[in-house]
């Protein structure tokens, strides 16, 4: 039923109550009789009498029972005024229950009003839940949003590192064949070059180049590929900034021509090898290191010198940045009989030189003529005395 029906009804059934209230109220009047009205009026015109007036009153004595009886008589209301008072007391009983109606639908009326406010009180909670719910929802989506966006601007701000940082490799090793003034071959002199080939300058630039001639075509595994000192490997320029493009060169060494033959035929093997430390433009430190390894020096028909040196890339000590730092936890440790002899970057160059053969000459099992017994990498055992 509609709000507006209930409205309707609960405005006739206070109506009725009303109506119902006046009516009974004008019904408790008629029977007050006229006997109990001159008893009323007696009580309160009663005069006070004197002994006197109580003789002269007392002949109207006699006749007082025929005016109560004629005062009964008029009393009793005639029959068409009895049955206007029992319709009136059914349309009055009507009334009341029309009013007791009305009353019942405006309890009805109030206990829907109140269920209609609890409804709409819970759809407002629920309401104001979804919009917690859904505001929950949109935080958490924006914040993925702007996670989304940090990850995008910091692979923007990596490429963009990548694309303008320093990047700087060993490029060549140039070889230089030094000859006296009649013309023959004195010395093969060694230059590594190194450039930069990003778009930025590398800062702190601090490059090394080394050279040795080692006796076995591999190094042992544990070889920390040392930096020799300026002292024993010279050197070239060492900018501390080296612009985008450009070069630096670095001497590594040279290789007599009285020892050129034993390199010819395989007897020794020259390792090249170095590093590049250096910072970039962004700040972030880079390092890059190498090994190359002098395979095969050309010939030309009826010359008895290499006119020139090919070179490979050796299996260790090729890296950048991280790469770099792994290599060195993966390498085996020193042994303890060569630990005790190279201290420093002299130990080293001294220790490569006493590890040298007497002579390069092999018997037919390949093993050098001095006969002293060395391992798969050339390495000299230890004494006995060393364990």
């Amino acid at each position: 039923m509609p709000n507006r029906d209930w409205r309707h009804y609960a405005a006739l059934g206070g109506l009725a109550a009303l109506l119902g209230h006046g009516s009974l109220q004008a019904q408790q009047r008629p029977h007050e009789t006229p006997k109990a009205q001159a008893a009323q009026a007696k009580k309160v015109q009663a005069p006070a009498t004197t002994p006197a007036l109580q003789k002269l009153e007392k002949p109207k004595a006699a006749t007082q029972p025929a005016a109560d009886t004629k005062s009964s008589n008029s009393s009793n209301p005639p029959k068409w005024v009895q049955a206007v008072g029992i319709w009136s007391t059914f349309a009055q009983a009507i009334l009341s229950f029309f009013g007791l109606i009305g009353v019942v639908f405006t309890v009805l009326y109030a206990r829907g009003a109140w269920i209609a406010s609890a409804k709409s009180a819970k759809a407002a909670h629920d309401t104001l839940c979804d919009a917690r719910k859904n505001d929950a929802t949109q935080a958490e989506r924006f914040t993925q949003q702007l996670e989304t966006l940090r990850r995008r601007s910091d692979i923007a701000e990596a490429a963009a590192h990548s694309q303008l940082r320093a990047y700087v490799h060993l490029d060549r090793i140039d070889t230089h064949i030094r000859k006296d003034a009649s013309g023959a071959v004195q010395s093969y002199d060694f230059t590594a070059v190194w450039k930069n080939y990003g778009a930025t300058p590398a800062r702190k630039l601090k490059a090394s180049a080394n050279f040795w001639i080692w006796h076995e075509a591999v190094l042992p595994p544990w070889f920390p590929f040392p930096d020799f000192p300026a002292l024993f490997a010279p050197t070239g320029g060492e900018p501390s900034l080296l612009p985008p493009g450009k070069e630096t060169f670095i001497g590594c060494g040279s290789i007599p021509v009285g020892i050129i033959g034993e390199v010819t035929k395989g007897w020794r093997r020259p390792f090249f090898w170095g590093s590049a430390a250096y910072e970039d433009v962004f700040g972030e430190k880079h390092i890059t290191r190498f090994c190359w390894r002098a395979n095969r020096f050309g010939m030309n028909h009826g010359d008895r010198h290499p006119s020139e040196v090919l070179f490979t890339y050796y299996q260790e000590n090729n890296c950048a940045d991280e790469d770099c730092e792994k290599a060195d936890a993966s390498r085996p440790a020193v042994p303890p009989h060569v630990a005790g002899q190279v201290r420093d970057e002299v130990g080293w160059l001294m220790w490569l030189q006493d590890e040298a053969p007497k002579t390069y000459e092999r018997a037919p099992d390949g093993t050098p003529h001095h006969g002293e017994a060395r391992d798969i990498f050339g390495v000299r055992y230890p004494p006995p005395e060393a364990g």
